[in-house]
């Protein structure tokens, strides 16, 4: 039997190959959606902006001046002469003889170089380039890192998965994409590959074995090498916070390895009937249920799928497909169907089971002065017999044009004078939110579809049909449309159904799916270091969901007005300001009993937090319940969370946590003691253990007695050696009289030592460490901040 895409290919008509010869971009991949788009989207704006310019009075009165320059100087006295002519004619032939001197712009498409529309495979020094860009991208971010565990690979039909990554992507997410079909070689050295598809968005290639995701569920043994691959890529780039996005049930058991592994929330993006598409193999329902039932969050993409996970007790978000409404509203006609006469009914889209071509076939038969238009091959999820196709070539006005690429489509779509939804109805079809619906909406046109029942909810901008009489006469109607404000309604749903904003209700849910962060700051007199503290915070938490409570002990010098301006533009700070000094464990108590997180941090106003820094720290906990507590390394500190640094300014500093960060992941050490410069802990840690003890006033041996009833609960106190914050230490005490200072540190340590009925033992640093770092003061900064 002949390939059936090649079938669609022969029936295109020499009119239609002459254009489409120059617009042809099979192979665009990555450049189709850095590139092209913007070239197309380009030249059908600036039509549109002639086409306004054109019909303005200065626009001829532009041309009246430049036909009487041209006239006069370049053609001699025979141009001169018609132009006295012209000028006594003036306001009856001269008008249309202005078009002779009418500006032409070039075609921005004949000027793109043909080589921007193939894409080799990445070579060596790609990747090489792609992965140390990756890397370096992980300072600043503007959210988690996002791996998503597709239902195909980048390049396939564009749609939900593509624009949700790429909107997150424009938006300073790293997005991974890890690709189900292309892989590293068993012998190769390297354990990933990167390939860049856009700013901030890569497709790995893992070093693991294939297997089918429509059909398998991957074995142990092929999990232990996709984790494996992963576990590098996620050192390399200095992974911290990160999100799974999974897009089909296949892929459950490494996202959850990835969580068990790195503490990575996991996202399930629920888009379709899985368990119910043609092809897919029956464990698929089972692995989808236990996935939504085990993901941090669910997303589903319409209200029957919704529905469903609502009787499940899963409470979902309901983030509905959409249009990238700039891009396909603005198209105008491009010619690509002016061989074909008119009225055109039009389709574009996968020609799936889904897809009714005998319905098609019988209101063809019944319409034959329509044209219908069919764009699409066949997707991954096609099980499309032959003699379904050959049943709509026969027909004289049905015309086959195969797949397009997708930056084509509102070209396509400009010229179709009413559009077509014929779906089969089944469990697939109306668990579905159509992406084309809004598409084709994005320029008002009317759309004849099948009972779906996701249109429902549309209030007459749809035409509902069954059958293919009702389906002819709704043709009928939507060709004849009366009503021209149904149009813009149609526009007005389109534009409110963005990719953009369902971007941002997936950043929404994405952030729920995060448990929340409280980080508390006490603050004395601490005006030189609050502003670059806070700073740090804003610039290098990448982490989703936190808060940060000030609490200001009564400072007169400026602090809390400091902190007042930044919490007036960031909604997420709270100060609390209390009439006197209550020390630094009241404080902290005071701002806990208010805090909502489910992980706490203890924050000095003297540190400096680097990128990744709360992710990193949570991770330590998330993979050992048994862990009381979580400091960070630093260059000053008292006990083993002291290391040696060397470097001048934020910059470096940075680029020395980053370091860090891909050479220690993971790293761990017990402590004795954890100093609450910085230190995260659990919420049900905090219950069981208590506040700070206030008898310790001021400060001072507070955290050592801490540690002591943490230690004494069966917990651990660790040191996350990969998490490195900044810390110009003593900022509060170094203010105190010398005496008083050596004084108080005398009655705290005695009311240690009676409380415990111990000797207090001094703190030691770890071997090697000398103690000895360069101390810094918040001006050494301040340039970079």
């Amino acid at each position: 039997m002949e390939d059936p895409q090649r079938q669609f290919d022969d029936a295109s008509d020499e009119s239609r190959q002459l254009i489409e010869a120059k617009l042809e971009l099979e192979h665009l991949r990555r450049l189709l959606m850095r590139t092209a788009t913007g070239v197309c989207s380009f030249q059908a704006r600036m039509e549109e902006e002639l086409k306004t310019y054109r019909s303005q009075r200065a626009w001829k009165v532009m041309l009246f001046l430049r036909k009487s320059y041209t006239l006069a100087v370049r053609r001699g006295w025979a141009g001169r002469w018609r132009l006295v002519r012209d000028l006594f004619r003036f306001g009856s032939e001269s008008g249309q003889s202005l078009e002779e001197f009418e500006l032409s712009f070039p075609d921005v498409l004949n000027y793109v170089p043909g080589e921007l529309f193939t894409l080799p495979p990445a070579s060596d020094g790609e990747n090489r380039r792609a992965g140390m860009y990756a890397s370096e991208s992980a300072r600043p971010q503007a959210g988690p890192d996002v791996v998503i565990l597709p239902a195909f690979d980048f390049e396939f039909r564009m749609q939900r998965p593509q624009h949700l990554a790429l909107g997150l992507a424009q938006r300073g997410y790293r997005v991974f994409w890890i690709s189900p079909t292309r892989f590293v070689p068993p012998s190769s050295s390297k354990f990933y590959e990167l390939a860049e598809i856009h700013q901030n968005l890569w497709e790995v290639r893992l070093r693991a074995g294939s297997f089918d995701i429509y059909r398998d569920i991957p074995q142990e043994h092929l999990i232990d090498e996709q984790l494996a691959a992963l576990k590098e890529l996620y050192r390399d780039c200095a992974v911290a916070a990160s999100c799974v996005m999974v897009q089909l049930p296949c892929w459950r058991r490494l996202a959850l390895a990835l969580r068990q592994e790195f503490g990575s929330c996991v996202l399930y993006d629920c888009m379709d009937a899985w368990e119910a598409m043609p092809g897919t193999g029956g464990e698929l329902k089972d692995e989808g249920e236990a996935l939504a039932r085990e993901a941090d969050c669910v997303a589903a993409s319409s209200r029957r799928l919704s529905e469903k996970m609502n009787r499940r007790g899963l409470n979902p978000f309901l983030i509905r497909n959409g249009v990238d409404f700039a891009f396909f509203s603005s198209a105008s006609p491009r010619g690509l169907l002016a061989h074909i006469p008119k009225p055109v009914v039009g389709y574009f889209g996968a020609l799936a089971e889904w897809f009714d071509f005998n319905l098609v076939a019988e209101i063809a038969q019944l319409r034959p002065i329509y044209s219908f238009v069919l764009i699409g091959g066949f997707g991954l999820e096609a099980n499309v017999k032959g003699r379904e196709v050959s049943l709509l070539r026969k027909l004289p006005n049905v015309h086959l044009l195969g797949h397009k690429p997708y930056w084509l489509m509102p070209f396509y779509l400009a010229e179709f004078d009413a559009c077509l939804l014929p779906f089969v109805i089944n469990e697939v079809t109306q668990a579905t939110d159509p992406v084309k619906l809004y598409e084709y909406f994005s320029q008002g046109k009317p759309v004849v579809a099948t009972a779906m029942s996701e249109l429902a909810e549309l209030d007459g901008m749809v035409y509902i049909a069954s059958g293919a009489q009702d389906f002819a006469r709704q043709l009928d109607a939507a060709l004849c449309e009366p009503d021209p404000e149904l149009k813009q309604r149609r526009i007005k749903y389109a534009s409110e159904s963005s990719w953009a904003k369902r971007v941002s209700a997936m950043e929404n849910a994405l952030a729920k799916a995060f448990p929340q962060v409280s980080v508390v700051i006490v603050t004395h007199n601490s005006s030189a270091y609050v502003a670059p503290c806070l700073e740090s915070l804003r610039r290098n938490t990448a982490y989703p969901r936190w808060e940060l409570i000030v609490v200001d002990n009564a400072s007169v010098d400026g602090t809390a007005e400091l902190v007042e301006e930044a919490a007036r533009q960031h909604s997420g700070i709270r100060l609390m300001r209390l009439d006197k000094n209550l020390g630094f464990a009241a404080a902290n108590n005071i701002g806990l009993r208010s805090a909502k997180g489910d992980y706490l941090i203890f924050l000095n106003a003297d540190t400096i937090v680097t990128p990744g820094w709360m992710g990193r720290l949570i991770r330590h906990v998330w993979r050992d319940p048994t862990v009381g507590m979580v400091v960070p390394v630093t260059n000053f500190a008292g006990n083993e969370a002291c290391i040696d640094v060397s470097y001048a300014d934020r910059e470096e500093m940075e680029e020395f946590a980053l370091r860090l960060a891909r050479e220690k992941m993971g790293l761990r050490r017990e402590a004795a003691v954890g100093p609450l410069f910085c230190a995260l802990i659990p919420r049900q840690v905090w219950e069981q253990i208590g506040e700070l003890d206030e008898r310790f006033e001021v400060g001072m041996f507070e955290d050592d007695d801490y540690s002591r009833r943490i230690l004494e609960a069966g917990l651990k106190i660790i040191i996350a050696e990969d998490c490195f914050v900044h810390h110009f230490g003593q900022g509060a005490f170094s203010k105190l009289p010398a005496e008083y200072y050596q004084e108080l540190f005398e009655r705290n340590r005695r009311r240690f030592e009676q409380k415990w009925g111990t000797a207090w033992m001094p703190h030691r640093y770890r071997d090697g460490v000398s103690g000895r770092n360069r101390r810094y003061t918040p001006e050494s900064f301040a340039g970079a901040l």
